[in-house]
């Protein structure tokens, strides 16, 4: 009964997740036809509505995130440092989710300058700014290298994954501080 229950869940999670992805992207995409940005425009009412619509969903998005770490901690049979990486990537997947509300507040991701300055090869991080976005990167892809850490390294070592998460957190956390100051990563 209750592998019905967790894969019926599961089910309604994905689902949930795609559709909301969908959506969102469907806005972007718009936005890029029109030759416009899609985040932090708010140059017009309709503008502002589409992003405002992004962060409702991306919101919405994150309560699907909160239901599946609900339903991971309940789960008895996984490997123990296994399903700490998970739990652990879920929570700072979720933070670093939510740092993009400070983007959002600010309407830029650069600190010390105006967006679109000089950045790195493919990433576009700012070269000589901080940059919000490294901190937003790092925590949202926390849920797969926790994960994979959790299965391929620490599966039975609940305690070494445990640390491995604090010190992906504490140095991710370490990142958004010096961008928070205005200042590059290198």
């Amino acid at each position: 009964m209750v592998d019905i229950q967790n894969k019926i869940a599961v089910s309604f999670i994905s689902r949930g997740i795609f559709l909301l992805l969908s959506a969102e992207l469907i806005l972007i995409s718009y936005q890029a036809i029109q030759g416009k940005i899609s985040h932090f425009n708010i140059s017009n009412p309709v503008d502002g509505a589409i992003f405002g619509t992004m962060g409702i969903l991306i919101f919405l998005n994150s309560l699907f995130f909160v239901y599946l770490l609900f339903l991971i901690s309940r789960v008895k049979t996984l490997p123990k440092g296994y399903k700490v990486g998970v739990q652990l990537g879920l929570i700072i997947f979720l933070i670093g989710g939510y740092e993009g509300y400070l983007m959002a507040g600010r309407l830029s991701h650069t600190v010390g300058a105006m967006d679109g300055q000089e950045g790195y090869l493919l990433l576009g991080w700012a070269k000589a700014y901080g940059d919000l976005r490294i901190f937003h990167f790092l925590g949202l892809h926390a849920l797969q290298v926790l994960a994979l850490a959790g299965w391929y390294l620490f599966k039975n070592e609940p305690w070494q994954m445990l640390v491995t998460g604090l010190v992906y957190f504490l140095m991710s956390s370490g990142i958004l501080w010096i961008s928070l100051q205005g200042k590059s990563l290198f």
